[in-house]
């Protein structure tokens, strides 16, 4: 295998890609114990000074979100005209193969409201910096080895949006879209209306809908009302089943006015099971 190198990292091994582009693990080349992830966009390229710059400024916006529960951006540059991210290296796995280890049923409550209580911190703090997530989905939310989450890609979708720079697809990933979204708009209420998806599977064991065809999964999230969570799973409390379907509404302005509001229903859960 030709050795890869990006910046000052040397790329090991291939950890998966999405709508954005590739992610590595990665060493740096003089710090040998340095390891790190490191996101190699596809489908962007940026040929001028002006784009650099644009890239690199809003790249550092990225980087003042500071938060326990959000991935941080160590480094961020342009190898050969393609933009690259460096994060730290989340050994804890995705959320998604969590989910391959539980489906088809729920995960054991206590864990799903740790879960789902740290992300909702991470979005909060992020949209007080006016930053929207926009792709929310079990690949982007990763843990550390003591099982903590990192919320990833955040605002990635805001930072490659510029009108220089343009990456091909940003709209997210339909199982988890907004209404909104599948016309083009987002917001603050569209972060809500995906974590109230990923909460109704780690409750439920079930999404609130599914398809394989993107055209069908368009139209059940924009003219569908999901099955009541509590339905599927009895044991959860009608206040959260119910808490989950507003979060779902299809107008945005039916939604909580943030996720600080939704987010008191899981605690309010984790207090009763603890």
């Amino acid at each position: 295998m030709v050795e890869q190198i990006v910046g000052n990292y040397r790329l090991m091994e291939l950890l998966g890609g999405g709508t954005f582009g590739l992610v590595y693990r990665a060493v740096h080349r003089f710090l040998a114990t340095r390891e790190v992830a490191v996101k190699i966009m596809k489908g962007t390229h940026v040929a001028g000074e002006q784009e650099r710059q644009q890239f690199l400024s809003e790249a550092t916006i990225l980087e003042k979100l500071q938060h326990p529960n959000i991935l941080p951006i160590l480094d961020a540059g342009i190898s050969d005209g393609v933009p690259y991210l460096v994060t730290e290296y989340a050994s804890g796995g995705s959320l998604r193969q969590r989910f391959r280890q539980y489906a088809p049923t729920p995960f054991p409550p206590l864990e799903g409201l740790r879960i789902l209580t740290q992300l909702a911190h991470a979005l909060q703090y992020a949209h007080e910096q006016q930053i929207i997530h926009r792709d929310l989905k079990p690949e982007n939310i990763l843990f550390t080895a003591r099982g903590d989450v990192l919320l990833a890609d955040f605002g990635l979708a805001a930072v490659l949006s510029s009108l220089s720079i343009e990456p091909g697809r940003i709209s997210g990933t339909p199982l988890y879209m907004a209404p909104e979204q599948f016309k083009g708009q987002f917001c603050k209420e569209s972060d809500q209306y995906a974590l109230a998806c990923l909460a109704y599977e780690l409750l439920t064991g079930q999404r609130p809908f599914q398809s394989s065809d993107v055209y069908a999964l368009s139209f059940l999230h924009m003219h569908e009302i999901p099955v009541a969570p509590i339905q599927i799973n009895p044991s959860l409390p009608p206040t959260l089943s119910q808490a989950i379907v507003v979060a779902m509404a299809k107008d945005r302005s039916a939604r909580y006015a943030n996720i600080r509001l939704f987010s008191t229903f899981f605690l309010s859960y984790k207090r009763d099971v603890d």
